[in-house]
Parts: structure tokens; sequence; C-alpha cells
């Protein structure tokens, strides 16, 4: 049985930019996470406005935490996906020279 691997060059960048394009959306996304707030006052004399504020400020922050995450992640991805298309490029070119040299190339 014999494994046809096909790299499409192309489409490797493409998913690269576009996980690279994902975390850039993600960090903006985080940047207004951490710019919300909830004052207490806001809440006017509500008795548990404490409680309601202490509340959103830890939901807030595994949000900001899972978002941060998820671009790590992203980032990962988008660098690996490079990394990989890099290889596989280096790969094919050593080849061609190999086969070029065997057929009495330069």
């Amino acid at each position: 049985m014999t494994v046809r691997l096909l790299a499409e060059f192309d489409a490797m960048t493409r998913v690269a930019a576009d996980q690279r394009q994902s975390r850039n959306t993600l960090i903006r996304i985080q940047k207004a996470r951490r710019e919300a707030v909830l004052d207490p006052d806001a809440l006017g004399k509500i008795l548990p406005a404490r409680e309601v504020v202490q509340a959103f400020r830890a939901v807030n922050l595994a949000t900001r935490e899972g978002i941060w995450s998820v671009t790590q992640r992203c980032e990962v991805l988008s660098d690996t996906v490079r990394v990989i298309r890099n290889d596989f490029r280096d790969i094919d070119a050593e080849i061609s020279a190999r086969f070029e040299h065997l057929l009495g190339g330069a």
C-alpha cells in the first residue's frame, strides 16, 4: 500500500496566516475584556452590590484567561504550520537537487 503526502505550500501559508489573524482578533477581544469593569456605585444601593462586582470580576478573569489560552494555541498552530511548510520546502529542494545531480546536472 502506498501512501501519498501532498503538501500544498500556498494552503499551508493561508492556514498559518488565518491562525495568526485569529490570534490577533482574540488579542483585541482580550483587551476589551481587560477594560470591562463594574463599579459598585453603578449598581446603586442594592444590597448585594459587592457580591455582584466580585462575581463579575471572577467571571471576567476566567473569560480573559480562557481567551488568552486560545490565543496562545492559535499562535503555536500558526508557527508550527509555517515550520512544517518550510521543512517540506527544504526537503523538496534537497530531493530535487539530488535528482539533478544523479541526472548529471549541476
